[in-house]
């Protein structure tokens, strides 16, 4: 009888211990996906995000949805019909979209996404950044 106690006890600590290891798994599961980008764009989404240059910005999570819908030779209407108007116009012509700030270490500064257009008024090239 005296040796299944401690037994009882091992076996409940381990039980406790495991425990304890999958809800800090669970935890770093749920942290890893709340950082990592939204494959689908939505455009309810995006435009709430307008002029917004904090953390916050939902743009954010749909920056690589939205690189993948953008294309080489999309008419600047085309473009008002996925992103709506832009937050800025540059002194180029291009157009910017505020993104927010990445989350993470280097979340300092603000990012915006950068459309820039031809004489045509077609896209040309874009790209992230500060």
């Amino acid at each position: 009888m005296t040796t299944s106690t401690p037994c009882r006890i091992r076996s409940r600590w381990c039980a406790a211990n495991w425990a304890l290891w999958l809800v800090a798994a669970a935890a770093l599961v749920w942290l890893l996906v709340s950082l990592m980008p939204s494959r689908s764009f939505d455009v309810e989404r995006w435009a709430r995000g307008a002029g917004l240059e904090d953390a916050g910005n939902p743009r954010w999570s749909m920056i690589e949805a939205v690189q993948t819908a953008l294309r080489v030779g999309m008419t600047d209407r085309e473009l008002l019909g996925l992103l709506g108007e832009p937050d800025w116009h540059a002194d180029d012509g291009s157009w910017l979209y505020a993104v927010g700030r990445s989350r993470g270490p280097y979340s300092s500064d603000p990012k915006s996404l950068q459309v820039e257009l031809d004489e045509r008024r077609q896209v040309v090239r874009w790209s992230v950044g500060y």
